[in-house]
């Protein structure tokens, strides 16, 4: 069965389809405009984000996307094929699923296609000799003594040579090599310009048939590569695709890459510089929009509220909302903090509710490496990292039998009135306060009080309240 639209973007918390409809449009009508303009129909597209911002999630359904609306797509995990000599033979691989079908179809494409794939490997294989050439010369380089190891019986001729005459040996045999690597440097360039020709070709043919059709490579997991790799598959990209009717998407955390990239070239180059050259432009992910994504996770989790303690006027949305900006929390953090409470309710032994303005914080912070809830004083870390006014307000209304004004509070500082009063419990719990929302936190106290010790023998001034 085919998947809808609505089927591929079905757990789509964070917005991300209104993303891919606005890039796919950007690039056809990109595309479309480079052609009119006598420029080759190609595009290369970077998507930033960073860790935990979704990008796989939203590259696997734009894949998806993009096939429903009748193109090509080859979906590349570059980490996956991280271990590859050269980065062309993990892309000669995703192009070959994506064609292979319509060389079926249409048998009249097969000539071409063999070009292409013919010129592609040459390629690969021009890049492995030069792998192995760059790991002979390093033997060579280190001297007499490693190259008499080597290669064990001829140690000892080798060694009467000494480095004058190895060195003159060498000279012979770079002379003689010379004409053959000029040669092989032809016969890449001649390789390079078969396969971007033929690979042209083949696409214009595939339009013949499939008149809107695109192929449309995406990379993802680029920046978890090794550098040298990651830097060779853009080399290749750059260098091999630009041809029409090719269109790369390639999601990345540039920072991360950009990282990598002084890796290989040191740490005074500019990495964000360098990887310009390789993008025609670059979309950065809008934030989410966290409320929605938030009542997502909870309602896919089925976490309920009634196993929670909520203080009045909040609602779990409220403290996990909250949690997140306080910790600065990502998507992925927040959706294994969630998981991670629906995991604690799940087990929890206890006839007492969790106290969620407590738990959410906690497992958040924690989560985000914010806390450490091993420490002693972990309440005082929470209250001080969630006192903010933008991290959760509640207004305690006060009953008919307290007078005043509502209280505005925050998750700091009610975590800080439990804070206050467990370390000191009974005392607490005889105290007549006057603020609600102490009143509050001090029910609740009792309340917990009472069902541990299963004992109603207290019966201070909130007992009844």
């Amino acid at each position: 069965m085919t998947e809808t639209a609505e089927d591929i973007w079905a757990a789509d918390t964070l917005g991300r389809k209104a993303d891919a409809d606005f890039l796919i449009n950007f690039l056809t009508g990109r595309i479309e405009q480079r052609g009119r303009q006598g420029l080759p129909r190609s595009y290369v597209l970077n998507i930033d984000a960073g860790w935990g911002g979704g990008k796989t999630f939203f590259m696997t359904r734009l894949a998806k996307e993009l096939r429903l609306r009748g193109n090509g797509v080859a979906l590349i995990d570059a980490w996956e094929d991280d271990h590859a000599d050269d980065p062309m033979l993990s892309l000669m691989s995703g192009i070959e699923a994506t064609i292979n079908p319509l060389v079926k179809a249409h048998p009249a494409l097969d000539s071409t296609y063999k070009l292409v794939k013919k010129a592609g490997l040459n390629i690969a294989a021009t890049a492995a000799k030069g792998a192995l050439k760059q790991v002979s010369r390093k033997l060579l380089g280190d001297g007499v003594d490693l190259i008499a190891e080597q290669y064990g019986e001829l140690a000892d001729s080798i060694a009467k040579k000494g480095r004058e005459g190895l060195a003159e040996s060498l000279d012979k045999t770079i002379d003689k090599s010379a004409e053959k690597l000029l040669e092989g440097f032809e016969e890449g360039k001649k390789s390079i310009r078969q396969f971007r020709e033929q690979l042209g070709k083949l696409t214009e043919q595939i339009r013949v048939e499939h008149t809107d059709w695109t192929m449309f490579v995406l990379i993802d997991e680029l920046d978890r590569c090794r550098p040298t790799h990651a830097i060779a598959l853009l080399e290749r990209v750059k260098h091999l695709f630009n041809v029409g009717n090719v269109v790369f998407v390639v999601a990345t955390d540039s920072r991360q890459l950009s990282e990598s990239v002084k890796a290989v070239y040191g740490g005074g180059f500019d990495g964000s510089r360098y990887l310009t050259r390789f993008f025609d432009r670059t979309y950065h992910f809008p934030p989410p929009e966290l409320a929605r994504f938030v009542r997502a996770e909870i309602e896919a989790l089925g976490i309920a509220s009634d196993p929670l303690s909520l203080p009045p006027d909040f609602t779990l949305d409220d403290l996990v909302l909250g949690s997140i900006k306080a910790f600065n929390a990502t998507p992925r953090d927040t959706k294994r903090a969630l998981e991670l409470l629906s995991d604690l309710i799940a087990a929890w032994p206890y006839k007492i509710k969790v106290e969620a303005v407590i738990m959410v914080p906690m497992v958040i912070g924690h989560q985000s490496g914010r806390i450490d809830v091993r420490k002693r004083n972990v309440l005082s870390d929470l209250s001080a990292l969630t006192k903010d006014s933008q991290y959760g307000l509640s207004k305690f209304m006060n009953s008919s039998e307290y007078h005043g004004e509502p209280e505005t509070m925050t998750i700091g500082d009610l975590i800080n009135i439990f804070s206050d009063n467990v370390h000191d419990l009974m005392n607490s719990m005889r105290h007549e306060y006057k603020r609600f929302s102490y009143k509050w936190v001090q029910r609740r106290l009792a309340d917990e009080y009472q069902i541990i010790h299963q004992s109603t023998s207290y019966s201070g001034s909130i007992s009844h309240h």
